[in-house]
């Protein structure tokens, strides 16, 4: 059985946009990882007490037939393959992925929650989960119309995005 997952990546330290594409390329070489997809990249404000550099985010989706955990040590692989190491919570990284959607799933372990408990609050997530798919449907079997909850985000957010048009790719 596939599941349909959607993947955060993000970072700010180097040449994030190409870090990226090079990370989609390298999850869809994985055995048990099909159809992967990467949304438009996106320049983004940091969301962090910590002085630092934009951000540059975008959302992967894929279909899988790992579990949740397998799947999630794959990527925390691929983080340290590219040079990521462990940080101070809203540091500056090379690259962060982090598992939003693993199809209707939800897991809660020390190291792992699904869905993500902040997908909702980050537009650095909506906007570009939002070229991927119109709505997600959530655990209680609610659907969620994702271009209608940006047009709700707050106007006075801190959170700033707008598109990366330089590097934008598929797998």
């Amino acid at each position: 059985m596939t599941e349909e997952v959607f993947l955060g990546l993000g970072g700010n330290i180097g040449d994030t946009a190409t870090v990226m594409l090079w990370a989609t390329k390298r999850l869809a070489q994985e055995a048990g990882i099909y159809d992967v997809q990467l949304s438009p990249l996106y320049h983004t404000s940091p969301v962090s007490d910590i002085p630092q550099r934009n951000f540059v985010n975008g959302v992967c989706r894929l279909k899988t037939s790992l579990e949740p955990l397998e799947l999630f040590h794959r990527i925390k692989s691929i983080e340290s393959e590219m040079g990521r190491h462990e940080v101070v919570r809203n540091a500056p990284r090379i690259i962060d992925i982090d598992i939003l959607f693993f199809g209707q799933r939800e897991v809660m372990l020390p190291e792992l929650y699904i869905p993500h408990p902040r997908w909702h609050e980050r537009l650095f997530v909506l906007r570009p989960l939002a070229d991927l798919t119109s709505s997600i449907t959530l655990l209680d079997g609610q659907v969620r119309n994702l271009d209608a909850m940006i047009a709700a985000f707050p106007l006075a957010s801190e959170q700033k995005i707008w598109p990366l048009v330089d590097k934008v790719g598929s797998v």
